[in-house]
C-alpha cells in the first residue's frame, strides 16, 4: 500500500492500478480508524464475504459482526497493535444472515497521511475448520470403534511394529498396551506360522494384494498358542506408499475348542455306530444260523410224508420262523436307514407283479378273518415301471399287512392313482384303507416312532416290533414321498403315500390299454358290495366295454331276462361276486335265463377247492380276488377262446422249481459249512435238486478238497474256525481263478456282501436258505460237467466248420479281455442266431453279453470258459 504520509507524488495511473489491485484482492482488506473502529477503506471481498453491501458495511464497527470476542478482547488486540505494530489471530464473524464464518486475521499498524490506521487482512477459513472438525469427529468415531470392537484391532507399521492396539487385543494376548506397543508381530507369532505371516506381509507391501485373511497362532504372554483369524488391509498415503495396515484379529480359541469337541463327539458316535453295527451283524449271524436249520429242516419235513396233524404243526413252525426272520430283517433295515446306507435299485418291473406278491402274502390271512381285499388301479398307470419293486413292495406289505392285522370285519382296499407325468417320469399315489380298530390323535402322533405301536396295552392282541411303519416312512421318503395317515377310533384308517418312478416303455402300455381282440362287449357285474363291483368295472370300462350293474343274483336274473326276445341288447358275459358266507349255489359256466357266460369272483381258498372239484363243475371260470387286470384278462380269454394276446402281459404262473433246477442235475458242488445242522440242511436241499455234494468243515479243508477233486462251484460260509471263508476264497482264487465261489452265510448286511465280493467270490446268498434264490444263483454260475457232456445235441447240431469258427471267436474275445482291452458286446453279434437251436448255451451267452456291457470282465471270462466247454465236449 501507498504510504500517503510520505508525500510521494505517484502518478494517477499508478494510483488507479493500486486501487484496482486493492478492490480485486480475494482476501478481505479493511483500513480501520483505531479510535472509532469504523472502516476508512475496504475492498469488495471484505463486505461480500459477510453478505453486506458496501454502504451497509461502511457503517459497521468490528463489534457489530464480531461473534467470538467481547469489547475487552478487542481492546486487548488494539493495545497489542499499538505496542507491537502487528497482531495475528483467529476469530469468528457473524454474517448478515446470521451464519458464522471462521476468519484468520492479520493486522498491522499503517501510517496514512500522518496518522496511524489498522491495516487488516481477513481470510475465510470456514471450510478448512469444518474439514478439521469432520476429521476430528471421524477420528473420534474410529477411536471409539477401535476400543469397543468385540475383537482385537490394531494399526501395524509396514515393518511389523504395533502402532496402536485396543484393549480386546491386549486381553487376547495377555499383554498391557505399553508392552504390546514395544513389540512387533513377528516376535509373538508362533514359529511354525511365521513363514506364512511374512509371505502375506510381503504380498501387502509389494502391492500384489490390498487385503489378506488367514488363520494363524500368536503366543500368549504366558507362552501357550492362541489361534486367531487375522484380516489385514492396507492404508496408503497420497503418494500411494503404505502408511499403515488395519488389522482385525478374531480369537478362535472357543471355536476351535467347539470344533475339537464336535470332532471327538463324532469319533465317539462313529465308534458307537461301529459297535452297534458289529453287534447287529453278530446278532443277525447268530440268529440266522439256528433259524436256517429250523426253516430248512422244516421245509424238508414238509416235503416228506406227514399226516395232517404233523403237517399242521410244521406249517405253524414255519410261519413262526418266517415271522422271526421278518423281525430280524426289520431290525437290520432300521439300522441301515439310521446309518443312511439304504439305496434304491432301479430295475424294470410290472406293477401287477407287486400286487401279485401282496395277494400271495395276505389274501389267505384276510380270507381267514372274513375280510374282503380289494385293489383299484388307475387305468392310466403304466404296466411297466422303472424303480425299486422290492422297497415299494416292502412299504405296501407293511401297510396292507397292518390293515389286515388290525381289522376284524369289513374290508381292506388298496388304491393306486396316476398323478403328474412328465419327461418320462410319473408320480403314483398309493392309499390303503381299512375298517379296522382305528386310532385316536395321540396314537397317530407316536405312530411313526421306532419301537412304538398303536396298541401298547398290557393286554396287547397284536404282535410286532413297532419298526415297520418307521422303516416304511423312510423308504417312502427315499421314493420321493411321505406317509400320511387319517384315522377315527373304531371306524378305520387310511394311509397314503406318493412315489416317483420312471416309465420303462415308450410309448408306455397302460393298465387300461384295451386288448384289441376283445372288441366292444356288454358286461353285467353282479355284487352286493359296491367296492367289489368297482375294481372290475374300472378295468372293463377302460377297455371300452359297456357295463351294467346288479346288486344281487335275483336282480341280475331279472336284467338278463329282460334281454330275452330281443327286447334289449343281450350281454356277452356276466361277472359275479361269490362271497364265502353267501355262497349258496355252486358256480356254473353260465348264469341266468337266457344263459349268459359267467365269470365268478371267488376267494383263493374257494378257487382251489372248486378247481379240485372240477369234475362236477367242468367249464366254470373262476377269478381269484382281489381282481387285477391281468387275472381278469386271463379269465376273459379262457371264456371266449384261445387267443394270442401280446398286448397285455399276464400274471406270472407258479414257479416250477423242478424244471428250473433241471440244468443243475449232476453239478458237483463243494459245500463249506462248519455248523453240522446247517451243513445237513444245505446238503439235503442241494441233493434234492440233483446236485452232487461234497462237504468241508472249514476253509482249510476246503482248500484240500479243491486241490484233490474237481468241482463246478463252491458254496462258502464266511465265519468258520481254523480258516475263515474269505481267507479260503483268496487262497482258492490264486490257483483256480475261474472256479465260481458263492457265499452262503448268515452275514446278511450289504457290507458283508461287499467283503465277500472283494475277497473274490462271485455271488452272495444269505441264510436262511431260500430254495428259489439258491436255484437262481446256482443257474447263474454253474454249468455241470455231467450235464454238458451228456446233454444231447450240444455240439452235434453245429457243423464242424461253424463250431470251429465260434470257438475261435470266443478265444479271440478271451485274449482281448486278458490284454485289458476295451471290449464291447458287438463281438457277440450273430452268435445268438448261430446257437439258437443249441441247448444249454442261451443262459451263459446272455450272461456273457451282460458282463461285457457292464465291464465285468472276470465274469465274462468265466462265461467264455463255460461256453467253450459246452461247445467242445463231444456228445455222449
Amino acid at each position: 500500500m501507498k504510504d500517503y504520509s510520505s508525500g510521494n507524488s505517484d502518478t494517477p495511473s499508478s494510483e488507479a492500478r493500486l486501487r484496482a489491485l486493492f478492490e480485486l484482492a480475494p482476501l478481505g482488506i479493511i483500513i480501520l480508524d483505531p479510535e472509532t473502529m469504523l472502516p476508512l477503506e475496504f475492498n469488495r471481498a471484505a463486505h461480500e464475504q459477510l453478505g453486506y453491501s458496501a454502504e451497509e458495511f461502511a457503517r459497521l464497527r468490528i463489534a457489530d459482526y464480531e461473534a467470538n470476542e467481547d469489547l475487552e478482547d478487542v481492546q486487548r488486540h488494539i493495545q497489542t497493535l499499538l505496542t507491537q505494530g502487528y497482531d495475528d489471530f483467529e476469530t469468528r464473524h457473524r454474517c448478515r444472515d446470521g451464519s458464522i464464518r471462521h476468519m484468520n486475521v492479520v493486522v498491522q499498524v499503517l501510517p496514512v497521511d500522518g496518522r496511524k490506521t489498522f491495516y487488516a487482512i481477513y481470510r475465510d477459513i470456514t471450510e478448512s475448520r469444518l474439514a478439521d472438525e469432520r476429521l476430528r469427529r471421524s477420528e473420534a468415531k474410529f477411536r471409539a470403534a477401535f476400543e469397543i470392537a468385540p475383537h482385537g484391532m490394531a494399526l501395524v507399521a509396514p515393518d511389523g511394529r504395533w502402532l496402536q492396539v485396543n484393549q480386546v487385543l491386549c486381553r487376547i494376548l495377555g499383554y498391557s498396551e505399553s508392552e504390546l506397543l514395544a513389540l512387533d508381530f513377528q516376535s509373538i507369532s508362533h514359529p511354525d506360522d511365521l513363514t506364512a505371516d511374512l509371505f502375506y506381509l510381503d504380498q501387502l507391501v509389494s502391492g500384489a494384494v490390498d487385503r489378506v485373511q488367514f488363520e494363524k497362532r500368536y503366543l500368549h504372554r504366558q507362552g501357550h498358542p492362541i489361534p486367531v483369524m487375522l484380516s489385514a488391509s492396507v492404508v496408503r498415503d497420497e503418494q500411494g506408499a503404505i502408511s499403515h495396515m488395519v488389522v482385525h484379529i478374531l480369537d478362535l480359541t472357543e471355536r476351535k475348542a467347539t470344533e475339537e469337541a464336535m470332532r471327538r463327539a463324532m469319533e465317539t458316535a462313529e465308534v458307537a455306530n461301529r459297535a452297534k453295527s458289529e453287534f447287529l451283524a453278530n446278532m443277525s449271524h447268530e440268529i440266522r444260523t439256528p433259524l436256517n436249520a429250523i426253516i430248512g429242516l422244516g421245509q424238508l419235513l414238509l416235503d416228506s410224508g406227514l399226516d395232517s396233524r404233523q403237517r399242521d404243526y410244521m406249517n405253524k413252525i414255519r410261519q413262526g420262523s418266517d415271522a422271526l426272520l421278518r423281525i430280524l430283517n426289520d431290525v437290520l433295515d432300521y439300522s441301515k436307514i439310521e446309518a443312511g446306507q439304504i439305496q434304491l435299485d432301479t430295475v424294470d418291473f410290472r406293477i401287477e407283479a407287486v400286487l401279485d406278491q401282496l395277494t400271495a402274502l395276505f389274501s389267505l390271512a384276510a380270507e381267514s378273518k372274513g375280510l374282503a381285499l380289494y385293489y383299484h388301479l388307475d387305468p392310466r398307470t403304466p404296466q411297466v415301471l422303472r424303480g425299486d419293486p422290492m422297497r415299494l413292495g416292502q412299504v405296501l406289505n407293511n401297510l396292507v399287512g397292518n390293515a389286515v392285522k388290525f381289522t376284524e370285519r369289513g374290508f381292506v382296499e388298496l388304491r393306486i392313482r396316476a398323478l403328474r407325468e412328465e419327461r418320462g417320469r410319473i408320480q403314483l399315489a398309493f392309499s390303503v384303507r381299512d375298517t379296522g380298530i382305528g386310532m385316536d390323535q395321540a396314537s397317530i402322533e407316536r405312530l411313526f416312532q421306532s419301537f412304538t405301536q398303536a396298541d401298547c396295552s398290557i393286554t396287547r392282541r397284536y404282535g410286532g416290533t413297532g419298526l415297520g411303519l418307521s422303516i416304511s416312512r423312510q423308504l417312502a421318503r427315499l421314493m420321493g414321498g411321505d406317509i400320511r395317515v387319517r384315522s377315527r377310533l373304531g371306524i378305520g384308517s387310511i394311509f397314503r403315500f406318493k412315489a416317483d418312478f420312471q416309465i420303462a416303455e415308450s410309448p408306455p402300455r397302460r393298465i387300461g390299454s384295451p386288448p384289441r381282440v376283445l372288441g366292444r362287449r356288454r358286461v353285467l357285474i353282479v355284487a352286493d358290495d359296491c367296492l367289489a363291483r368297482r375294481a372290475p368295472r374300472a378295468i372293463l370300462e377302460a377297455w371300452g366295454m359297456e357295463i351294467a350293474e346288479a346288486r344281487s343274483p335275483a336282480q341280475a336274473r331279472a336284467i338278463l331276462s329282460a334281454t330275452a326276445g330281443g327286447r334289449r341288447e343281450p350281454f356277452d358275459w356276466v361277472v359275479l361276486d361269490r362271497p364265502p358266507e353267501r355262497a349258496v349255489e355252486p358256480p356254473s359256466p353260465t348264469f341266468g335265463d337266457p344263459p349268459c357266460p359267467a365269470i365268478w369272483m371267488v376267494t383263493v381258498t374257494e378257487r382251489e377247492r372248486l378247481l379240485a372239484e372240477s369234475g362236477a363243475n367242468a367249464g366254470m371260470r373262476l377269478l381269484a380276488k382281489p381282481v387285477t387286470p391281468s387275472a381278469l384278462f386271463d379269465a376273459i380269454v379262457d371264456l371266449v377262446g384261445d387267443y394270442t394276446l401280446p398286448t397285455l402281459p399276464t400274471a406270472p404262473s407258479v414257479r416250477d422249481l423242478a424244471a428250473e433246477a433241471a440244468p443243475l442235475r449232476g453239478a458237483r458242488l463243494l459245500l463249506v459249512e462248519d455248523n453240522a445242522t446247517n451243513q445237513q440242511v444245505a446238503r439235503d436241499l442241494l441233493e434234492r435238486i440233483g446236485c452232487l455234494v461234497t462237504t468241508a468243515g472249514d476253509g482249510r479243508q476246503a482248500l484240500e478238497r479243491v486241490e484233490r477233486l474237481t468241482f463246478d462251484a463252491v458254496l462258502m460260509d464266511v465265519q468258520m474256525p481254523v480258516m475263515d471263508g474269505l481267507s479260503a476264497t483268496r487262497a482258492i482264487r490264486g490257483r483256480h481263478p475261474r472256479l465260481p465261489i458263492i457265499a452262503l452265510t448268515a452275514a446278511a448286511l450289504s457290507e458283508d456282501r461287499e467283503r465277500c465280493l472283494a475277497a473274490g467270490m462271485n455271488d452272495h446268498l444269505s441264510k436262511p436258505i431260500v430254495l428259489e434264490s439258491l436255484i437262481e444263483v446256482l443257474r447263474r454260475w454253474v454249468v455241470p460237467a455231467h450235464a454238458e457232456t451228456s446233454a444231447p445235441g450240444v455240439a452235434g447240431r453245429l457243423s464242424p466248420e461253424s463250431l470251429q469258427a465260434i470257438l475261435e471267436r470266443l478265444e479271440r474275445l478271451r485274449r482281448l479281455i486278458e490284454r485289458n482291452d476295451l471290449v464291447d458286446s458287438t463281438g457277440l453279434d450273430g452268435l445268438g442266431e448261430s446257437l439258437r437251436d443249441t441247448p444249454y448255451v442261451a443262459d451263459p451267452l446272455s450272461r456273457l453279453g451282460v458282463a461285457i456291457e457292464s465291464f465285468d470282465y472276470d465274469t465274462a471270462l468265466v462265461e467264455i470258459d463255460r461256453l467253450s466247454r459246452l461247445l467242445s465236449e463231444p456228445e455222449s
